[in-house]
């Protein structure tokens, strides 16, 4: 069974065209019915061996290299997920930049708008500031976006923020 978080050491193993390179060789030779062996390699190779062992890759039975059952328990253990809906514009959960179509940009402002603050809240330019400033580098610049896109109302006196009410 794969570790948690494993499929990183497994993808950076296979990031070396080398190890990648020996690792399909014993696919290969598996496939066919023989074995490489540990003898077959020179220093160089025996490094990368020790590599693609320590991910999973490849076990090593009576010096024959074999390589390992790794990718059906990593799949079914610990898949890596692609973040959707507006999260996937997020950088470690933090806004780096927008997107380019005017619907997205719409969904991620409502979304956004939506976590800072909660529904009948209100909220001074200050107290805004801040929590946009958890999420984004430019706080002041995401606050006008929002209220622009209809995502913020902001009092007739310019001193408060809340969400429009739902439609």
């Amino acid at each position: 069974m794969a570790r948690s978080g494993h499929w990183r050491q497994v993808t950076a193993s296979l990031a070396d065209t080398d190890r990648r390179l020996l690792y399909a060789r014993i696919v290969v030779a598996d496939a066919e019915g023989r074995a490489l062996t540990a003898g077959d390699l020179d220093s160089a190779g025996a490094r990368r061996l020790r590599a693609l062992t320590s991910a999973g890759l490849v076990t090593v039975e009576q010096d024959e290299l074999r390589p390992s059952e790794i990718f059906a328990g990593l799949l079914r253990d610990d898949p890596p997920r692609a973040a959707e809906g507006p999260e996937r514009f997020l950088t470690g959960g933090r806004l780096t930049g927008l997107p380019r179509r005017a619907r997205d940009r719409a969904e991620l402002f409502g979304w956004l708008a939506g976590r800072v603050l909660a529904a009948g809240e209100c909220l001074d330019e200050k107290q805004l500031t801040s929590r946009l400033a958890q999420v984004a580098d430019d706080p002041v610049a995401l606050r006008r976006y929002l209220v622009d896109a209809g995502c913020l109302l902001r009092s007739p006196d310019g001193r408060d923020y809340r969400l429009p009410s739902p439609r």
